[in-house]
């Protein structure tokens, strides 16, 4: 997922500052005037609310104020970066999120509609997802990972004295999309809801997903209760998740749920401020049958393992074929960098078979004689001696020479980051369950760790981290190879999107896509953080199996967020020197 983040800042006379601070393509900030006041806009959108549910997906009045909208934010130099951001996006076959951050006065605006003049609406496309940022004292959270189980509370009401809402509908998309999830899930039903048995639930089963299906009101309120409505503020609500650390989603299926009303917070706004990471609430009424289509969409596309917001995205898309623009009613609040609630870090089935497309064993890679030691944390070391070699990409590649150093001959796994986090009381990583990888797991590439996590292991090792020319001339060799095996690819050498299991695999289970001097897995499997950081992120290499055979190139690199840890890159460590080991 790469970020384009937007400060937008409402200044005096009817003037919106637009500063891109972070996006693939650099920094770039704009003034603009706006192409209506704030109560023309105000109207604009009591008119569409009036109407939306009977208004097509491809609605004139909502592509008039999205195109309005995008020119307010593109029209600028900050436009200019936002498609280059498209193209680098492209180049990495990778979701680009826009991400909105400024006071609610603004954030609440119809950013949904936003439309580029002959072009689509901007968050109805999986690669282009939208999701506004509440700026909060506290930093923001790195991840959503939950462990496994998944726990589900999904909370509902329909009193009597309020019209009846279908819900049974709602609880069956629950139950279909979680049953099939890897690793397991937990549902728990509450209802019908009163704020006892909510309160009662959230303390004892410790939601990871908080899911509220529910009347809400124009003046905020959002009803739970059998016999009669029982009212429930933002507030209310917000103070019961406050005690639940484990919550990483809340869903509120209730109408108007993300609406300010008179100045104060809406639920989805105070959710956000308690301390929940990621909330989708309502930003205007919302139709049963659109209700059922969001959670059965949204639900499932979770569970195949997308973020949140490319999960809201496929959902707006099928809400759009059969209810119209009631697709824009949704609004997504994040406050993570990465918004997997899990992902396939790794599943049952084997590594690929070593044979080529027409069931031929494939041959070994040459072998070259290297020495080889253990490091101090037990791994396996390889010598490459000093040479020179090519660094850089076709049309920019250099001859450099690399003196000699010691570099692991695979990447870093959950056995031997395990012993490092007892050792030393490091953080394990996010998604490892009470501190400790799932069994299975072991001997798979740790996972989910900043550039920092690696540099402190690395040191634990009493090594460091290899930089970009060293590991290229690990992957590449004196040669110059395109792939670390040779000049041609071959998916079978290799983890990677292009017939890989699509997920990491133990490593060396590819061991004929080592190097001559036997260095394992520089193809695929895991992206891996080097020493070097340019101003648009650190310096990653070598592709993974979420990635195609492009990203695996000996010269391709990724940058990413240095303090961010991801579900597909890891790391090896590298020496200066080690000390002879003892003739046996």
């Amino acid at each position: 997922m790469l970020l384009f983040r937007l400060q937008v800042t409402l200044l005096e006379e009817g003037v919106l500052r637009v500063l891109c601070f972070q996006s693939p393509a650099g920094e770039a900030e704009h003034q603009a005037p706006l192409p209506f006041q704030p109560h023309e806009l105000k109207r604009l959108q009591r008119s569409l609310d009036e109407h939306i549910v009977r208004a097509p997906a491809d609605d004139q009045l909502a592509w008039t104020l999205g195109e309005a909208l995008f020119q307010l934010l593109f029209g600028g130099p900050v436009g200019l970066l936002w498609h280059r951001s498209l193209d680098e996006a492209e180049r990495r076959q990778a979701p680009l999120r826009l991400e909105l951050r400024g006071h609610m006065r603004v954030l609440g605006w119809p950013w949904e509609f936003l439309r580029a003049p002959d072009g689509d609406f901007v968050p109805l496309s999986a690669r282009t997802p939208l999701a506004r940022y509440v700026p909060l004292p506290e930093p923001e959270q790195s991840a959503l990972l939950a462990e496994r189980p998944l726990k589900v509370l999904l909370v509902q009401a329909s009193p009597e004295g309020l019209p009846p809402l279908d819900l049974a509908r709602e609880q069956e998309a629950l139950e279909a999309a979680f049953s099939t999830l890897h690793g397991g899930a937990v549902l728990e039903v509450v209802f019908p809801a009163t704020f006892d048995r909510l309160h009662a639930a959230v303390r004892q089963f410790q939601p990871h997903v908080l899911h509220l299906g529910a009347h809400g009101d124009a003046d905020g309120f959002i009803y739970l209760g059998e016999a009669q409505p029982i009212p429930l503020q933002g507030k209310d609500l917000a103070r019961l998740v406050a005690d639940a650390p484990a919550l990483r989603l809340v869903v509120l299926n209730a109408c108007r749920s993300a609406e300010a009303h008179d100045g104060a917070a809406s639920a989805a706004e105070r959710l956000v401020r308690a301390g929940v990471p990621a909330v989708i609430a309502m930003q205007r009424a919302i139709s049963d049958g659109a209700a059922a289509v969001l959670a059965r969409e949204l639900y499932g596309t979770l569970a195949e393992g997308y973020a949140v917001e490319t999960a809201l995205a496929h959902a707006r898309q099928a809400m759009a074929v059969t209810y119209g623009l009631e697709w824009s009613t949704p609004m997504l609040f994040l406050r993570t960098v990465d918004s997997h609630l899990w992902r396939w870090v790794a599943g049952m089935r084997s590594p690929a078979v070593q044979k080529d497309k027409a069931g031929a064993p494939v041959s070994p890679p040459s072998v070259v004689a290297v020495e080889r030691r253990t490091a101090p944390d037990g791994s396996e070391v390889l010598y490459l001696p000093p040479a020179e070699v090519w660094f850089g990409p076709p049309g920019k590649e250099q001859r450099v020479k690399v003196e000699g150093f010691w570099i692991g001959r695979a990447p870093v796994t959950n056995a031997q980051y395990a012993r490092f986090v007892a050792e030393t009381g490091h953080p394990p990583p996010p998604h490892w369950g009470k501190a400790h990888f799932p069994e299975d797991l072991a001997d798979h590439p740790v996972v989910f760790v900043s550039r920092k996590d690696a540099e402190a292991y690395c040191r634990w090792a009493e090594g460091r981290l290899p930089t970009e020319r060293e590991w290229e001339r690990a992957a590449r060799g004196a040669d110059g190879r395109e792939w670390p095996w040779g000049n041609q690819w071959e998916p079978e050498r290799a983890n990677t999107a292009d017939g890989g299991p699509g997920h990491t695999t133990p490593v060396g289970a590819y061991p004929h896509g080592a190097t001559p001097e036997g260095v394992l897995d520089l193809a695929g499997n895991v992206w891996e953080w080097t020493a070097n950081r340019e101003p648009e992120g650190a310096v990653a290499k070598g592709g993974s199996w979420f990635d195609p055979p492009e990203s695996a190139r000996t010269w391709e690199r990724m940058l990413a967020n240095p303090e961010a840890g991801y579900d597909d890159v890891g790391f090896r460590c590298a020496w200066d020197d080690l000390p002879e080991e003892p003739a046996t």
